[in-house]
């Protein structure tokens, strides 16, 4: 399972749908689909599906996280 696809689960999971998400952003659905797939960042975007979700972003996109961050939930030192 790629992150793209936890994302999504975890959208429909909150009862949500990739369209709820952009309607509130007034934004269109294929720019939601493309900060979750990460073809593009768009903090406000992520913010949405963070909220949506109920989970932080750093859940949402590990792989941006700093390694010492991510690993322990503390910076290293």
């Amino acid at each position: 399972m790629t992150n793209a696809d936890k994302i999504k689960a975890a959208i429909k999971q909150a009862g949500f749908r990739q369209i709820d998400i952009a309607r509130v952003l007034q934004i269109t659905p294929v720019s939601v689909h493309d900060v979750i797939t990460g073809k593009r960042r768009n903090p406000r975007i992520r913010k949405a599906i963070a909220m949506a979700t109920g989970r932080p972003e750093s859940e949402l996109w590990p792989e941006e996280m700093p390694t010492a961050i991510h690993a322990q939930g503390t910076t290293a030192g």
